[in-house]
């Protein structure tokens, strides 16, 4: 009877607590996700400015890796870590939760062995080792990147190293060594590589040996709980992973596409960086080989100048070329030719002149008979002028 009216008591407590506490667990809630967002876009924004500065001012022949931000505190590692730490409880776990204690209680209904303190410790191990569980497919996230196997490539033509250091790897590396300092041989950043996947190898296992633990000791626990059921397991279950497994899954699906962008980003960024070298060789050939066309056109635009220039030079030198021993001959009858063409166009001109003087004392002549005839009978029944008349009429005839 007195543990039914505790009961009723701790009920009606809970119902006038339980929308105050509600939203200040909302209102705590939003403000970490505001922050870690804001954090976040910061982080991003820095590497990208980073990024963009080592790539302009000094490409590296190696696989380059996104750069580290000034922090060197991996906030995946900082999160899980303090959330798995035996000495501290997650606040959705607490007793002074009001959300959790009346989950416990409608979970420990009619249970008289079993005490809340009990439902805190079985809810801790779940929520560590879904915790581990979430830290695990992240570390093999930053494997698969450091490897170069996290996203297939699709028929590339450009190759590169898809080796590519997320910043998490990176700060954790840079934890383990004294110096920040990257050497650019290719046997040092060789044995860096090893020693970075030997590291995130080891991490898997040990974080593997950690679930394992963890399931045995929540296997032990359960069994020592007589009156510990399926019902109460997965109410419990359901209660951790709402108010914690759901949200560090939503982080880390955030982070995971944070990484998957840079590492494509990267991957873009090495093919460009490649992929210019031969466009600019590319573009030093085609110069040349326009070079190569403008040389080869003005060579035959040469010749043909050379050989036009030769025939003229030849056809006019003929006088001189004829001197040689075999073609005297020939020569000879060209002069000789050449002579009586020359002769024969001089003759046609002057018997174009003299038909052309002709002519005009011809019309002279007849001007002056018919001029004449009206005033002299007796020059009509002259017979030397009308014979000469004749004559030079029948001579202009048998010229034209």
């Amino acid at each position: 009877m007195e543990h039914d009216l505790l009961n009723d008591s701790d009920y009606i407590e809970l119902i006038e607590d339980e929308q105050e506490n509600e939203q200040n667990i909302l209102s705590q809630k939003l403000s970490e996700l505001t922050t870690k967002t804001s954090e976040e876009v910061q982080v991003t924004t820095s590497v990208e400015k980073k990024r963009h500065a080592s790539s302009t001012t000094s490409p590296s022949v190696y696989p380059k890796r996104i750069k580290m931000i000034g922090s060197n505190d991996d906030e995946d590692d900082a999160t899980f870590e303090i959330d798995m730490k035996k000495d501290q409880t997650p606040y959705y776990l607490s007793l002074n939760n009001t959300l959790f204690l009346r989950t416990s209680k409608d979970i420990l209904k009619n249970v008289q062995t079993i005490t809340i303190n009990d439902i805190q410790q079985i809810a801790s191990l779940k929520h560590q080792i879904g915790a581990l569980k979430i830290k695990i497919d992240q570390t093999n996230i930053y494997l698969k990147a450091v490897t170069g196997t996290l996203t297939e490539p699709e028929s590339d033509l450009i190759d590169v190293d898809r080796r590519v250091w997320p910043m998490q790897v990176q700060s954790m590396m840079s934890s383990k060594s004294e110096s920040n300092s990257v050497t650019t041989t290719e046997s040092n950043h060789e044995k860096t590589q090893r020693d970075c996947e030997n590291l995130l190898h080891q991490r898997l296992q040990e974080t593997s040996q950690q679930i394992q633990g963890f399931e045995q000791e929540l296997t032990e626990k359960k069994q020592t709980f007589f009156e510990f059921t399926s019902t109460m397991n997965d109410a419990i279950q359901k209660y951790v992973q709402d108010y914690s497994i759901k949200p560090m899954e939503l982080t880390h699906h955030f982070k995971k596409a944070i990484v998957s962008y840079d590492y494509e980003a990267e991957i873009l960024e090495r093919q460009y960086l490649k992929e210019k070298s031969n466009v600019d060789i590319s573009t030093q050939l085609l110069k040349m080989r326009r070079n190569v066309e403008k040389s080869r056109r003005d060579l035959l635009e040469l010749k043909q100048r050379v050989f036009f220039n030769k025939s003229s030079i030849s056809f006019n030198s003929l006088d001189v070329s004829s001197s040689t021993s075999n073609t005297v001959e020939i020569s000879a009858q060209l002069l000789k030719m050449r002579r009586n063409v020359e002769k024969s166009r001089r003759d046609l001109l002057e018997l174009k002149q003299r038909v052309f003087f002709n002519k005009s004392s011809i019309s002279f002549n007849s001007l002056d008979v018919s001029s004449s005839t009206s005033n002299t009978v007796s020059m009509r029944n002259d017979k030397p002028p009308r014979q000469l008349f004749n004559k030079y009429e029948k001579e202009l005839q048998w010229k034209n």
